[in-house]
């Protein structure tokens, strides 16, 4: 009856750490899923920022432009 409960207890601490693997997993998942998707965000958020820059650029050289005609 002991080697029974010595087993037993044995299974019970193999299932928690699984538990505790899987929900180490499933964080691991959601956060790369969530370093994805602000990747993604950065990544759009960079391209809108440099067709801004250029613009601006193109808006500096026009302003150039009018101050010597005047």
């Amino acid at each position: 009856m002991r080697n029974l409960r010595e087993k037993q207890q044995m299974l019970a601490n193999v299932e928690q750490k699984i538990m505790m693997l899987q929900k180490s997993y499933e964080d691991s998942v959601n956060e790369k899923l969530r370093l994805e998707r602000n990747m993604a965000l950065t990544q759009a958020r960079l391209k809108r920022a440099s067709k801004l820059t250029a613009a601006l650029a193109d808006e500096k050289t026009r302003w150039e432009q009018t101050i010597e005609v005047v």
